[in-house]
């Protein structure tokens, strides 16, 4: 799927759903974002969330093909 600004804020909502629904309220997703790369023919997806219980702010990075 040819993936455009409107199709990749579609995925970050899913994702943002997707979270909360998994962990509730132990997570507060604090920003989720997807970079195409069009070289890998991939998605970047950066995702950053603070942990309700310790405090800590998390910042994860993954490549999805």
């Amino acid at each position: 799927k040819i993936l455009n600004t409107d199709n990749l804020k579609y995925y970050e909502g899913i994702i943002r759903e997707k979270l909360k629904k998994e962990f509730g309220g132990d997570l507060d997703v604090l920003s989720v974002e997807l970079v195409p790369n069009k070289v890998l023919r991939a998605v970047v997806v950066n995702i950053i969330a603070i942990d309700r219980v310790t405090g800590d702010i998390t910042s994860t990075t993954a490549t999805a093909k």
